[in-house]
Formats: C-alpha cells, sequence, structure tokens
C-alpha cells in the first residue's frame, strides 16, 4: 500500500524549497554588492593620493607664457617658459621629494631642480 503525503504538508514542503533558492538569491546578490562596494572603497582614497594638474599662464597678449605639472601644489615634470613672442625660452625639470624625512640619501641632487639647456 502506498503512503500519500497530505497536500498540505507537500505545499509546505514545497514552499520552503522557494525560499531557500530566494534566500540565497539574495545572499549571493548582496555578496556581490559588498565585493563591489570594499573595491570602490579600496580605491577611491587612492585616486586623490597623487593628484594632478596641468597649468598654462599667458601673456597680456594672448601668447603662452609658461606651462607644467603640478602636484601637490608643487612643480614636477616639465615645465616651458616663453618669450612674448611666443618662441620656447627653457624647458626645467622639476623633481620633488615624495618622502621629505629621506635627507641622507646621497642622490639627494635628484630630488632638487634640474636645469636642462
Amino acid at each position: 500500500m502506498e503512503q500519500s503525503v497530505p497536500v498540505r504538508a507537500r505545499l509546505w514542503v514545497q514552499s520552503l524549497f522557494v525560499r531557500g533558492f530566494f534566500y540565497i538569491s539574495i545572499f549571493r546578490t548582496f555578496a556581490s554588492i559588498m565585493k563591489k562596494l570594499l573595491l570602490l572603497l579600496l580605491c577611491v582614497p587612492l585616486i586623490g593620493l597623487g593628484q594632478t594638474e596641468y597649468v598654462k599662464e599667458y601673456y597680456e597678449n594672448g601668447k603662452l607664457l609658461c606651462e607644467g605639472t603640478y602636484m601637490n601644489g608643487q612643480k614636477t615634470g616639465l615645465h616651458k617658459t616663453y618669450y612674448n613672442n611666443g618662441d620656447l625660452k627653457n624647458e626645467v625639470k622639476h623633481l620633488f621629494k615624495v618622502n621629505p624625512i629621506d635627507d641622507e640619501c646621497p642622490l639627494s641632487l635628484l630630488k632638487k631642480k634640474i636645469i636642462i639647456e
């Protein structure tokens, strides 16, 4: 003789089965969102560490006076200066100290302004 499971019991088991998948689905979605949020929170502070801006200054007549890059308020990289007529006057390569505590380095000359002629 076969045993039959009451309809109410079958529906309850199916309901648990469906809810289980629902909760697993919600957990996976939550975990995915949390991974992305954590990655974003770790990367955002790094964006501001090396903010650079490219600056151009002009004479009153509209010709370019100088141009160069600034990082954290200090000149860095190649800076060009021009005469009033627009011809190149000079180019200066600026390097600045990344770690101001390290003054004992024998290569400290490389951390100062170097004029390239």
